[in-house]
C-alpha cells in the first residue's frame, strides 16, 4: 500500500490550526526572561507552577502542603501528573538541569502540547467511528472549541487540558477494544484503556465521571443493541476489562508511590 503525502495535509492543517489558536496569547505568557504561565489566568495556573517548580528542584511530590491553611497546612487538592509532565518536561529539555526559567517555560507550553494531542485523538475517534471525513469534522471541532482553547492557552497551567485529553484517550481506548478481533488484541487494548483510565485519577479527582460516561454508553448500548453482534463484542465487556486493568495499575501507582 503507497502512503500518499498529500493525504495527510489536511490532518496537518488542522493541528497547525489548533497549535496556533493557542499561541495566541503569548505575548502575555512571556516576559524578559521567556516564557511563564500567565499572570492573568487563575490562581490554579500559578498553585500548578509552584508545585511544579518544587518537583523539578527535589524530585519529590508533595502531598501536603503547610502553607495552605495557615497555621495548620492542608493535603495538596490535585494528583500530581500534570505537575510531573510539566517538570519531567523541563527535566528533559534541560538535560537534567532545569532553572526555574526552563519549568516556567514547560508550565507555559505543555498545556499548548496537550491541546494539539486532544485535538489529535478527536479525530482519530471520528476517524474510527465514522471514517475519515467525520475524523477530520472532529478535530476540526475541537481545534476551534472555545473551551478547548481557554483551557490550553500558553501559559493556561492547568489540569483541565489534561483532562480533556484523558477523556479523549478513554474514549478512543474502550472503541478500539470493541473492535478487538482476538483474543490478544482485546487484552492489549483493555491494558490501554485501564492506562487511560488510571491516568485519569492522576490528573483530577473528578476524572472519576469518565467511568460515569462510560458507563451510560455501555447501558444503552446493552440496551439497544444485540450482546451478539458481527465485528465486535459488547461495550459492557470491553469497558469491564477495561476498568479492572485500570484498577489494578492505580493500586500498582499507589503502591509505587507510597
Amino acid at each position: 500500500m503507497r502512503i500518499r503525502p498529500l493525504a495527510f495535509a489536511p490532518v496537518l492543517a488542522v493541528l497547525a490550526l489548533a497549535a496556533l489558536l493557542r499561541l495566541v496569547g503569548a505575548g502575555q505568557a512571556r516576559d524578559a526572561a521567556g516564557f511563564r504561565p500567565r499572570l492573568d489566568a487563575d490562581g490554579d495556573v500559578l498553585y500548578h507552577a509552584a508545585l511544579a517548580s518544587r518537583l523539578a528542584d527535589t524530585g519529590r511530590i508533595l502531598w501536603f502542603d503547610p502553607g495552605l491553611d495557615p497555621p495548620h497546612g492542608a493535603p495538596v487538592p490535585w494528583p500530581p501528573l500534570l505537575d510531573a509532565l510539566v517538570a519531567g518536561t523541563a527535566w528533559i529539555a534541560a538535560a537534567g538541569h532545569p532553572s526555574p526559567a526552563d519549568v516556567n517555560a514547560a508550565a507555559a507550553l505543555v498545556p499548548v502540547a496537550l491541546g494539539v494531542l486532544a485535538v489529535a485523538a478527536a479525530g482519530a475517534l471520528g476517524f474510527l467511528l465514522l471514517g475519515p471525513g467525520h475524523g477530520l469534522l472532529a478535530a476540526l471541532g475541537l481545534a476551534i472549541a472555545p473551551s478547548a482553547v481557554s483551557y490550553s492557552m500558553v501559559g493556561r497551567t492547568d489540569h483541565h487540558v489534561l483532562e480533556q485529553l484523558l477523556f479523549l484517550l478513554s474514549l478512543l481506548a474502550l472503541t478500539w477494544s470493541v473492535r478487538a478481533a482476538t483474543g490478544r488484541e482485546r487484552r492489549l487494548r483493555s491494558l490501554l484503556l485501564g492506562a487511560a483510565l488510571a491516568a485519569s485519577f492522576w490528573a483530577w479527582q473528578g476524572s472519576a465521571l469518565t467511568l460515569l460516561v462510560l458507563a451510560l454508553a455501555a447501558a444503552a448500548d446493552h440496551l439497544l443493541a444485540p450482546l451478539e453482534r458481527a465485528g465486535g463484542r459488547p461495550l459492557a465487556a470491553a469497558l469491564a476489562e477495561g476498568a479492572l486493568a485500570g484498577a489494578a495499575l492505580l493500586a500498582l501507582s499507589l503502591a509505587a508511590l507510597g
